[in-house]
């Protein structure tokens, strides 16, 4: 039995076994296969450098910062020279008292905020991928909601160097929570502090519109979140112009 399976198997096959398996394989199997990789960008282009992807969260935290600071000092300064406590002994309402100043400091927050936005994105070439009435918009949303901070802060200060002192509570939070750091990856509590945070809001929705485009049906969430929070800050500078007035 085994002479006659032998004698079926080829000569060149009994010679080399291997040599003759490998010829039997085409050539074009033995060489690996050649992959062409194209990259596609979701979002924005290979042009993007570090500061376009931080610019919208840059220019958010600077328009707070600077838009409280000036309102929060302006009215100290008033309060410790007497404008203040004077308008409080009038028969002018509380609410017409913060209207005006929201009015007058709110003036010069538009014009600041328009200033760093516009050099943000003409003078250091920051790419908006959308509109940029968006990012006007949104930047003056959080430039008001610093304001009425600032205004409410202030109320609780004596001095200039006291305001100061809310630098740490009322700025460096919203800094944190505002997405510098993945608010994803914080524990729980962390994340509920960081949605009760004016700027997360914010530079969420300057994301969506810088980096990726889009337009009001997708930020209107966010829209009316930071005009509900302005109106929260509004009616608590009203009730501490009350007890200003008790005082």
């Amino acid at each position: 039995m085994i002479g006659q399976v032998a004698q079926k198997i080829p000569a060149s096959m009994r010679e080399n076994p291997a040599k003759s398996s490998v010829e039997k394989v085409p050539q074009a199997s033995l060489e690996p296969p050649t992959l062409n990789v194209k990259s596609h960008y979701l979002y924005g282009d290979s042009s993007l450098s570090m500061f376009d992807n931080l610019a919208p969260l840059l220019v958010s935290f600077f328009v707070f910062f600077f838009v409280f600071l000036i309102s929060g000092i302006s009215l100290v300064n008033e309060r410790s020279s007497g404008t203040l406590m004077r308008m409080l002994v009038t028969p002018v309402r509380r609410t017409e008292i913060v209207a005006g100043y929201t009015l007058a400091y709110g003036f010069l927050a538009l014009l600041q905020t328009s200033l760093i936005v516009l050099w943000t994105r003409y003078v250091l070439q920051m790419q908006i991928l959308g509109n940029f009435i968006f990012v006007l918009l949104i930047n003056l949303l959080i430039a008001l909601i610093a304001l009425l901070i600032g205004l409410l802060l202030s109320a609780l200060a004596k001095t200039e160097f006291q305001f100061i002192q809310f630098v740490p509570i009322a700025v460096v939070p919203q800094f944190l929570f505002s997405g510098i750091i993945n608010v994803d990856t914080m524990a729980e509590p962390l994340r509920w502090i960081a949605h009760l945070m004016p700027l997360y809001y914010g530079v969420d929705a300057l994301q969506k519109v810088v980096k990726q485009g889009m337009g009001l049906s997708q930020i209107g969430n966010n829209l009316l979140t930071l005009g509900g929070l302005a109106l929260v800050f509004y009616v608590a500078n009203v009730v501490a112009l009350k007890g200003l007035r008790k005082t």
